[in-house]
């Protein structure tokens, strides 16, 4: 259960900021510590400043979005912490016809003032998957209680870039490299390996925003965690 009061105020140049009280109640069954209830209060706050040209197919620009907020656990009135994180999008045209052009991205988080296993599984921090590490299973680049069971971290670095070629007016092309991965410690220390995936994709391009498909690799798999690939399916560029 979670309940927001946020109030949104859009500064003009692409400028948005958000902040607001919230409320999330959460009953999660903790991968070895059984289930455990968590009531939190916190008060975000976001900035978010869109200088890209369109919002699900970019080609130029940039897009930055902040994010700030303290957390109170109110079962637990010693338990309070910081989180917070900044991602960064660029997309640069390369060549015009055919159009060409390189998308890259970083992201890095932290959480700061609590155990890990006193944050709600939720609020922690994951990678890997379609939107964080292609190549990888759903959060699994994230410290993991046994081979499959993911449990997140307390601060989180991630690197993507991707060459988007466009072959036709509904058709396009994608490959991509992705790194990255989440840590126990509040600030990344890589005490677990970065990890590497590659693939390719297609692009069908509707009214709506491109239809993607991509598969992905895992460059440095784990033996008897990660499969050889990963498909995904979705609306809209990855970042």
């Amino acid at each position: 259960m979670e309940s927001n009061v946020v109030v949104h105020r859009e500064l003009g140049h692409g400028l948005k900021v958000s902040a607001g009280p919230g409320f999330r109640f959460s009953e999660v069954d903790d991968v070895g510590l059984g289930w455990e209830e968590f009531a939190t209060l916190s008060f975000p706050a976001q900035l978010e400043l869109d200088m890209s040209d369109d919002l699900l197919d970019p080609t130029r620009g940039f897009r930055l979005k902040l994010f700030l907020g303290p957390y109170w656990e109110l079962l637990d009135m010693d338990t309070t912490f910081l989180k917070a994180s900044a991602t960064c999008s660029h997309y640069l045209p390369l060549f015009p016809k055919p159009s060409l052009m390189l998308a890259t991205r970083g992201a890095i988080g932290g959480l700061w003032g609590a155990e890990r296993d006193s944050v709600a599984p939720d609020l922690r921090f994951y990678a890997g998957g379609g939107g964080s590490v292609q190549g990888f299973p759903y959060q699994s680049v994230s410290p993991l209680r046994s081979k499959d069971k993911p449990i997140g971290g307390r601060s989180l670095v991630e690197v993507s870039a991707e060459l988007r070629w466009k072959i036709a007016d509904s058709l396009g092309i994608v490959t991509f490299i992705d790194g990255g991965g989440a840590f126990e410690p509040s600030f990344p220390d890589f005490s677990s390996t970065f990890r590497w995936g590659a693939g390719a994709g297609v692009r069908y391009y509707t009214p709506i925003g491109p239809l993607r498909l991509d598969m992905g690799v895992p460059i440095n798999r784990r033996e008897g965690i990660d499969d050889w690939v990963q498909i995904y399916v979705s609306i809209g560029q990855v970042f």
